[in-house]
């Protein structure tokens, strides 16, 4: 989601409204270069774009704690999920989007 359809988001979304970021720090589907993401305070950034509640996972410490409590907030809510780069070579596509929904939501 591009910065403009975030703050979108933050401004007219439901109160119940959640967002993720995966932030991998790269541009892993285009060749893996580095977004510089790591330089971005993004509890700063998500509540000036209108969310009210702001959580951040770097590890596995707290993990279950952070999503429950992400999950139970009512209120515009901001998740960053630090996750490391692939480095697949030949990163595959997405075919059956339905399938990788559900197993998300599971």
């Amino acid at each position: 989601m591009h910065l403009g359809s975030i703050k979108t988001a933050g401004t007219f979304a439901n109160k119940n409204f959640k967002y993720i970021l995966l932030n991998n720090n790269s541009h892993d589907s285009v060749g893996g270069q580095n977004t510089y993401a790591n330089d971005i305070n993004f509890k700063n950034l998500s509540k000036s774009l209108g969310f009210k509640y702001f959580y951040s996972i770097k590890n596995k410490t707290n993990l279950k704690k952070n999503i429950k409590n992400f999950l139970s907030k009512k209120g515009l809510s901001f998740l960053e999920v630090k996750v490391t780069n692939s480095k697949i070579k030949k990163l595959p596509r997405p075919i059956n989007l339905i399938k990788i929904k559900n197993q998300f939501m599971n």
